[in-house]
């Protein structure tokens, strides 16, 4: 018995340090998001085809370019090469967002392609600190009005939108609340490459759950500005883990912070990385286009876009001192049987006298199966030397050996690794049984709710659901096997406005309310207004003074209880003002008649204007995919 122990011994000793070598050579490649210098050269060539033109016609291009902002220093030139292989250099304009737009004016049309150069170096680097002084959103955000108001793609005024940013809110705290709505986002909506030739607003983004970078943005921005920030939709390139990139973000202003750049589909709040390059910035992704305008007479089309970047300098985080920024500790038990319910409790502290944000990236084995949360990606908001506790809970694989497992916590400033070793016939064995967090979504303007319920134990679980939609009441029984994980989905139904809530008794005990707000009007010339339903945001209640339609109310109410005599006097006063204009048009003298030869001069002259002003139009191309 002696010698098998001893074999045994030997086998572990073997085993367990070769499965580390083959679980970390795995490609974890986290540079991506931990970069805070970079300087790079971007060379972008945009080649227009005349297919056809006549003598004489012209061509003017415009588009946006890399520029100087807060984050970023830029040196560009942008040319293109006339018929005599001679370059002309663009004119730079800057618009009413602020960016830059390279202007090419070509005169005369003489060939057959032209490509348009622009070259630029950026050095980048992120410089947000934030301010210890903390903003609360009980307090109205007043500057920068413009950017709150609803747009095309950000339908921040419609109540789908409205009552899920109300549902995912979980503090007053601005900074904490920008990462509750963009963890939402970044976890929720899945990244598609189907949708990468078009923009969807954000009420289909909602719908189909699905989009790439500026679908997410869209997204993002409705429901931060539902909550009251102004947001600008960002357009420029980004470097993920694979190549660079067209890519689309946001920034989002919070008082005494200034404008804090947000990424949705990267996952990053404030520390957003230096490969983030900003093209231009805007109210809207439909507001900034490349545009050609030319002759009627031309036709033109569009060649391939070319991106090149070179790389010159970069800097991570850590580089520059944040490498002990956040104190991560990883606990776990170190040996489990297999097939155990597996736990890691992450410990984070900020050590900063400020507030900090960071994305926390959890990889383990491909073969655990990961139950609670739902995702290994999450946006950590800590105040100042404040300190959280996340909990993940996993399903460890089966195995007839004994193996070890390593696990890397990866954040924006350092990487932290922890491992556990599983046996086939010992250790310890933990049950887990609990009902995820609820996510409300709307599609095809009905709202649903699903939720995931982990059953990992030898037992039958029964559980009753009881409904309650606007004093609507139901019931629903539902019973999970042992060890099953199910998805419960409840299509809750079409309503404007009231509440939904349910509670959850058996094996389990949860409650969860949501209130469905309807729409906003919203003051704005420029918007088209669409379903106006006055509604109130929970956050701004009337008793407070913050209902928007206060005074408005009053004027109406205060009318109804004056006089009807001011009723009548208001019609005897557009009655005669009728009758004065009346009288005006009766009485004024009647202009002689032009001769028939000066009528057909000038039926002459206003055929030759309008051909003249219809001889040019505009094709524009949207930059952003």
């Amino acid at each position: 018995m002696l010698y098998k122990k001893i074999l045994l011994i030997i086998l572990l000793l073997l085993i367990i340090p070769l499965s580390i070598s083959a679980e970390t050579t795995n490609n974890l490649n986290f540079d991506a998001i931990k970069g805070k210098v970079i300087d790079v050269d971007i060379n972008i060539e945009y080649p227009i085809i005349i297919n056809s033109y006549k003598e004489g016609n012209y061509l003017n291009f415009k588009m946006a370019v890399p520029y100087s902002s807060r984050n970023q220093k830029s040196t560009t030139s942008a040319y293109y090469y006339n018929d005599l292989n001679q370059k002309v250099f663009a004119e730079i304009e800057e618009d009413k967002f602020g960016n830059s737009i390279a202007v090419f004016n070509i005169s005369k049309i003489e060939k057959n392609k032209y490509i348009f150069y622009v070259n630029s170096n950026i050095k980048s680097e992120n410089n947000i600190i934030f301010s210890k002084n903390e903003y609360y959103l009980s307090n109205d955000i007043n500057e920068f009005v413009d950017y709150k108001l609803p747009t095309k793609n950000m339908q921040s005024d419609k109540s789908e939108i409205i009552s899920l940013a109300n549902s995912i809110s979980r503090s007053d705290n601005a900074l904490e609340e920008i990462v509750n709505i963009t963890n939402w986002v970044h976890q929720n909506i899945e990244y598609d490459l189907a949708y990468g030739e078009s923009v969807e607003d954000s009420l289909t983004v909602l719908s189909n759950r699905a989009g790439v970078c500026d679908e997410l943005a869209n997204l993002a921005g409705a429901l931060l500005r539902a909550r009251g920030f102004p947001v600008k939709y960002i357009s420029g390139f980004a470097n993920s883990t694979l190549s660079w990139q067209p890519h689309a973000w946001l920034e989002v202003y919070v008082p005494g912070q200034d404008w804090i750049p947000v990424d949705p589909t990267y996952g990053e709040v404030g520390l957003v990385d230096a490969s983030h390059i900003v093209v231009s910035k805007s109210y809207d992704a439909s507001d900034i286009k490349d545009i050609v305008t030319t002759t009627n007479t031309v036709d033109i089309s569009f060649g391939e876009k070319n991106n090149s970047f070179l790389i010159n300098d970069q800097r991570s985080y850590s580089d520059n001192g944040y490498a002990n920024v956040l104190n991560i500790n990883l606990v776990s038990e170190k040996k489990y049987k297999q097939n155990s319910a597996f736990t890691i409790k992450v410990k984070v502290k900020n050590t900063n006298v400020n507030p900090i944000t960071n994305l926390l990236i959890l990889k383990t084995n491909d073969n655990f199966t990961q139950i609670y949360p739902k995702y290994n990606e999450v946006i950590i908001y800590l105040g100042p030397l404040e300190e959280k506790e996340i909990i993940y809970y996993y399903i460890l694989p089966k195995t007839e050996v004994p193996v070890s497992y390593p696990y890397i916590l990866a954040t924006q400033f350092k990487d932290f690794e922890g491992s556990v070793n599983v046996y086939p016939d010992q250790g310890l064995y933990e049950d887990a049984f609990f009902i995820l967090d609820p996510i409300f979504y709307f599609k095809d303007n009905s709202l649903f709710m699903e939720q995931d319920i982990i059953n990992h134990t030898l037992e039958n679980k029964n559980l009753i659901f009881d409904f309650n939609i606007n004093n609507e009441v139901s019931n629903q029984t539902v019973d999970i096997e042992p060890n099953k994980i199910i998805n419960f989905e409840k299509e809750i139904g079409s309503f404007l406005e009231g509440f939904f809530s349910y509670k959850i008794s058996g094996d389990y005990d949860y409650e969860n309310k949501i209130t469905i707000y309807s729409d906003k009007i919203v003051v704005d010339e420029n918007y088209e207004k669409e379903n106006l339903v006055v509604g109130n945001n929970q956050n701004l209640p009337v008793e407070d003074g913050n209902d928007v339609w206060k005074d408005f109310k009053e004027e109406i109410e205060d009318a109804s209880d004056k006089p009807k005599i001011n009723n009548i006097l208001i019609y005897i006063i557009i009655g005669v003002f009728f009758i004065i204009i009346f009288l005006i048009i009766i009485l004024k003298p009647k202009k002689p008649e032009k001769p028939k030869e000066e009528i057909i001069k000038q039926k002459i002259h206003n055929s030759l204007k309008n051909n003249y002003y219809n001889d040019s139009f505009v094709i524009s191309d949207n930059p952003n995919k």
